[in-house]
């Protein structure tokens, strides 16, 4: 009886064995890693950065930078993207940056797109201006438009200043006055002269 189960346990461990030798099949080079998806009943608010594939089926309130970008029907993005591809059949609010843009039947964009090649289907829809870049360079993030910014508030710009004085009434001139050297004109007074009398001298006698 012992020696059964002796068997038996040697059985169970040396499959274990055999079980834990084989090698688990390696990735081959053909194996594409899963994309990113944002469900339908999904909202991200914020950026989304990644180096692969992205599935939007829900709504992106950010801007997006990855290697691949799909937009189904019901995809909104509203930010800034800067991809290798992007294929939009759903609506973008906002500057796409892609060496390829491929916008399909039913899509709407609204914003600047620099690309490299870009196709518009029938039926989609698209309003902003189309700049052609350079496959392999792309725009920074940076330098591109944001739409959902506030309106750059007017600066005042001082172009010339001209002061204008006023003409002042003309001062009255004072009057000049010469200093005139006044001189003493006073006759002197006569000096007294022998005291004349009426009668004559007598002589002595």
């Amino acid at each position: 009886m012992f020696a059964r189960v002796k068997d038996r346990l040697e059985t169970i461990s040396s499959a274990a064995a055999a079980a834990t030798a084989i090698p688990r099949p390696a990735a081959g080079p053909g194996d594409k890693p899963m994309p990113s998806i944002i469900g339908p009943d999904m909202a991200v608010t914020g950026n989304l950065d990644t180096p692969g594939e992205v599935h939007v089926e829900g709504r992106i309130d950010g801007d997006v930078r990855c290697a691949k970008l799909n937009i189904g029907p019901g995809g909104l993005v509203r930010g800034r993207i800067q991809a290798v591809a992007v294929r939009v059949h759903g609506k973008v609010e906002g500057a796409i940056d892609a060496d390829e843009v491929y916008l399909l039947g039913g899509s709407a964009v609204a914003g600047d797109i620099y690309q490299a090649s870009l196709e518009i289907a029938p039926g989609s829809q698209f309003e902003g201006a189309v700049r052609r870049r350079k496959a392999g360079e792309p725009l920074p993030l940076a330098a591109l438009p944001n739409p959902n910014a506030p309106p750059p508030q007017p600066v005042p710009t001082v172009v010339g200043v001209e002061t204008i004085t006023e003409p002042k009434p003309a001062d009255v001139a004072e009057a000049e006055v010469e200093e005139v050297a006044v001189e003493d004109v006073t006759e002197p007074a006569e000096k007294p002269g022998p005291a004349k009398g009426n009668g004559k001298l007598k002589a002595a006698e």
